[in-house]
């Protein structure tokens, strides 16, 4: 009887540890998957509009050459915003002195109008990859200078814009 009840309570004491030991590889697991964020500021833009000529500036410290990272511009706008998508200008200038420059264009509505990204009562985030599995090529500040490259001068109902630099997948 007296071998009985240790069998159990042994039993038991696994069936716990594999519990445990299961729990701990899942978090592991979940931990190596979550991208690591190297950089993330959001500018907000004026009331009255954001000025053709005025640009927004990031200055993105980095310091691992070795890894690479994704760029997300983040838009964040009112349902008001009377396009379907926003082009952008970008200029970045590495720590040497080289300069690259872009252009992306945003889409922020499907073909029915619908706002696509996250959205809460009248106002909608998108955020889209500017560029994938990036390797900065050497240490030091990275200037993203970002301008609209929409036809209006003064852009209304664009509220916030964004840029985040996280770790890419590198499998």
């Amino acid at each position: 009887m007296q071998i009985e009840k240790e069998n159990r309570k042994a039993k038991k004491t696994i069936r716990v540890s594999n519990k445990i030991l299961l729990l701990l590889v899942s978090l592991i697991t979940f931990m190596s998957c979550v991208n690591s964020t190297l950089y993330e500021a959001n500018t907000e833009l004026p009331a009255e509009g954001w000025d053709k000529g005025t640009p927004l500036m990031f200055n993105v410290s980095v310091e691992d050459t070795i890894n690479s990272y994704n760029i997300l511009f983040n838009v964040r706008h009112t349902g008001l915003y009377p396009r379907a998508n926003i082009y952008f200008f970008s200029s970045v200038y590495a720590p040497d002195g080289n300069l690259m420059r872009d252009t992306l264009q945003v889409i922020l509505a499907d073909k029915k109008g619908k706002w696509l990204g996250d959205g809460w009562g009248n106002v909608w985030t998108r955020s889209v990859i500017y560029k994938k599995k990036v390797r900065f090529p050497e240490k030091g500040i990275y200037k993203f200078e970002i301008l609209h490259g929409e036809r209006t001068d003064n852009l209304k109902e664009i509220l916030d814009f964004g840029i985040e630099v996280v770790t890419s997948d590198n499998k």
